[in-house]
């Protein structure tokens, strides 16, 4: 065997490590939640929906999992720039298109946020990428701007917004990016309580893109992680969101859905 195919297979071996550690750190941070076998689901809470981030990995699998939903009838997708997926839910007659640069600033969406019942916020980028000032101002400036406007505007209840973080979000992380996704959740929650807003987060491990997005190679690395259930589709994502959003009586404010519970709650939604 050469040195690089030894160099390879150690890393493999190091990566897998890991992976079981960010896995058990995933299930572990927060208690599972596990669907009721006879829930009372509430279609209505899906029939006008918005996302933002439908142009990012999680973002294309939760609208994909919306457009093959027939109780969700209009989707406002709010968004910098479209995708094959956004034109495919155009033409559908199913996705209206905002263009929308300034995300501290949502007036200009407020006459659509009137009949709006759920929002899908899959906005986000690495702690590579940006600056720890610019992490903040997106994961937790962004959807807390959001929320308090629609919310000034919106006094309808059975209302909900679903945020992505992740595995190994904290607020003793650490990691800076892991604080910061914990203090959106916290942030967020407070500003539901008590307005009949329902706020859920949800913390995947690793996502794998839709059959659409993903390339061999990812093929290659995410399909034994999907099959030893350490890696959720980005479609199965927003399957779980979309039976969250049904379950207002079950799943309330504040509600943390880890890796195991999002896997439970997108079979469940298959299987019906």
């Amino acid at each position: 065997m050469s040195k690089k195919k030894i160099f390879l297979l150690i890393l493999g071996i190091a990566c897998l490590l890991f992976i079981g550690a960010v896995y058990s750190i995933s299930r572990s941070s927060v208690e599972d939640i596990q669907p009721i076998s006879t829930p009372q689901l509430r279609q209505n809470s899906l029939k006008e929906v918005m996302i933002f981030g439908a142009s990012g990995t999680v973002g294309d699998g939760i609208l994909k999992a919306l457009l093959m939903d027939k109780n969700v009838h209009k989707i406002q997708v709010v968004t910098r720039r479209l995708t094959p997926r956004i034109e495919e839910g155009v033409e559908m007659g199913k996705v209206i298109v905002t263009r929308h640069m300034n995300y501290l600033d949502y007036v200009p969406l407020k006459d659509k946020l009137l009949t709006v019942k759920a929002v899908y916020w899959a906005i986000g980028t690495s702690a590579k990428n940006v600056s720890d000032e610019k992490y903040t101002e997106i994961h937790v400036d962004f959807p807390v701007a959001f929320l308090k406007l629609w919310l000034s505007l919106n006094k309808e209840k059975q209302k909900s917004f679903h945020l992505i973080t992740g595995a190994g979000t904290g607020a003793d992380s650490w990691f800076h990016w892991a604080r910061e996704k914990a203090k959106a959740e916290s942030e967020l929650s407070a500003l539901a309580k008590g307005t009949g807003l329902r706020f859920i987060a949800y913390r995947p491990s690793f996502v794998m893109p839709s059959a659409e997005q993903i390339t061999s190679f990812e093929s290659l690395f995410y399909t034994p992680l999907e099959f030893t259930n350490l890696a959720v589709k980005s479609t199965h994502i927003g399957q779980c969101m979309i039976e969250v959003t049904m379950r207002p009586e079950e799943i309330g404010n504040g509600s943390i859905l880890n890796h195991s519970s999002i896997r439970s709650f997108a079979e469940l939604y298959r299987e019906r």
